[in-house]
């Protein structure tokens, strides 16, 4: 397009020699400026075109995150069911003041435990971390995305704490091997040797005993905290899926 406009104004100052200098000097600015205004705009196209490239991958790493954090999620859940019958059974065992009481410890410590999820941050940190979140050019998507991680942070700490809750309560016994924590499962990295040597109280065949009480009280906790933080879980995921399919229809453009 250069080379036909400088072709036609030259054409145009040969028809009058007198400002042919003049008319050929003006023209050459006027090509260089157009030049330079095309290379511009070439430049700011291909800056856009990379801008909407690196917007649309940010949205698709993050998907891939919040995927993550829904598979994990829906396994914890599936964790929590199971370990809420452990703790009806074993209420149901402690009940029937049973002789050995190994036969409650071995379900005492899959009772007690808990699963410790941390949510797959990682492009949603870079792009902040890099002052790059201005990528997202998205108002409404990009809302929902920080709400989603900020919705996250409080649920998670309040899953902790209540967590925290069960887990301290197995050093609250006043002996924990009168309790009876070396009969768990693990009795076997003890010995028989030790073993022999170690307490073995039978304070499950007595339902006035301080211990049965406070070890009563420690599962019916458990199986609280358990509901709560299901619940939690189930709230969260209940959100994860729109914002999945938003991220999807970003993604396939």
């Amino acid at each position: 397009m250069i080379n036909y406009l400088r072709k036609t104004r030259k054409k145009l100052a040969d028809d009058n020699k007198s400002l042919k200098y003049f008319r050929y000097a003006f023209g050459e600015i006027i090509l260089v400026v157009i030049g330079i205004l095309i290379a511009l705009s070439i430049n700011n196209w291909n800056e856009i075109r990379k801008e909407e490239q690196q917007e649309i991958i940010s949205y698709c790493k993050i998907g891939e995150d919040i995927k993550s954090d829904k598979i994990r999620i829906e396994t914890i859940i599936e964790s929590i069911v199971e370990r809420q019958l452990v703790c009806k059974r074993l209420l149901l065992k402690l009940h029937s003041t049973p002789k050995d009481k190994s036969v409650i410890m071995d379900d005492y410590l899959a009772a007690v435990r808990s699963d410790v999820f941390y949510p797959n941050k990682a492009a949603i940190t870079d792009l902040t971390s890099s002052g790059k979140l201005s990528l997202l050019h998205n108002e409404g998507l990009k809302e929902l995305i920080l709400e989603y991680y900020t919705d996250m942070e409080n649920s998670l700490r309040i899953i902790y704490s209540n967590q925290s809750e069960i887990t301290d309560r197995i050093f609250q016994y006043d002996n924990i091997l009168v309790m009876g924590a070396h009969q768990t499962f693990y009795r076997e990295e003890y010995g028989k040797e030790l073993m022999d040597l170690l307490p073995n109280v039978n304070w499950q065949r007595d339902k006035n005993n301080p211990y049965f009480k406070k070890f009563e009280e420690h599962i019916a906790m458990a199986i609280v905290i358990n509901a709560r933080e299901k619940q939690i879980l189930e709230s969260t995921l209940s959100k994860i899926q729109p914002l999945l399919l938003s991220l999807n229809e970003v993604c396939i453009r």
